[in-house]
């Protein structure tokens, strides 16, 4: 190639051999050559996006079990205004056997110990549960509704992400905007859950007392939490990393 250039250059003009000078600087130099890391990076991009899709939509999947059960059952709720269900977490009493109930084994016939930590309560609604829980249910109502906006709301964001980070914007100023948009939305999230969790602790233990049995607080889980800071951490990161490649752009 560089003889070629040589060759031609000898018999051309003095515009055209300052043309050919600049093309043969842009060979050498591999300025708008493609890359061969690039379509490799891209389809590493592609299969994380599709991987993180995939274990968003199994635990979206796994959490439908529960919301459909609480749906169906709030129907029945509607038609039966005298009864409430509640969804309650225990723990054995201390200083009680770790075992309080029995069941029944069909197969032997053998009457097996058991202890339960989650179950389906139906009780009776009273007209003071009707009038002392009023704001506290609409303030958990107003919480789900933001629980429900955010599993809607962080994969948009993921998908802009993502979308950008496959065109090679990585230090781009909105993919930082993206980041800590999920990230604070992850850290809503979990506190969301966990006052939703608090104000059905709370109730309960106001309207309900057992006797081998002690109410739990069933919390949210903490990798959100941590999830949601790390999120945010990168974030950080990536904004320094888009800092420094500015001034070194003003630098050159």
């Amino acid at each position: 190639m560089l003889t070629i250039f040589s060759f031609f250059g000898k018999k051309l003009s003095k515009n055209n051999k300052k043309a050919l000078f600049y093309k043969k600087h842009v060979y050498l130099c591999g300025i708008n050559q493609p890359t061969m890391g690039k379509p490799r990076i891209t389809l590493r991009l592609t299969t994380l996006a599709v991987l993180a899709v995939a274990a968003y939509v199994f635990m979206i999947l796994l959490s439908m079990g529960d919301l459909w059960e609480g749906f169906r059952l709030g129907m029945e709720d509607g038609q039966d205004k005298a009864h409430e269900t509640h969804f309650v977490y225990l723990k054995a009493k201390e200083g009680i056997t770790y075992y309080p109930d029995s069941l029944v084994n069909l197969v032997s016939g053998n009457t097996l110990p058991i202890s339960y930590d989650q179950g389906v309560l139906r009780a009776p609604l009273t007209e003071t549960d009707q009038q002392g829980f009023t704001w506290i249910k609409l303030l958990e109502k107003i919480l789900a509704f933001v629980v429900l906006l955010i599993m809607v709301y962080i994969p948009i964001r993921f998908f802009r992400l993502m979308r950008a980070l496959s065109r090679e914007s990585i230090f781009d100023r909105r993919n930082i905007k993206h980041m800590r948009c999920i990230g604070v939305a992850l850290l809503i999230f979990y506190v969301s859950g966990q006052a939703m969790s608090l104000i059905d602790y709370l109730t309960l233990k106001q309207q309900f007392q057992f006797a081998a049995y002690q109410l739990e607080w069933d919390q949210t889980d903490p990798l959100v939490l941590l999830l949601g800071f790390v999120v945010l951490l990168f974030a950080d990161v990536l904004g320094r990393g888009s800092s420094i490649k500015e001034e070194q752009d003003l630098t050159i």
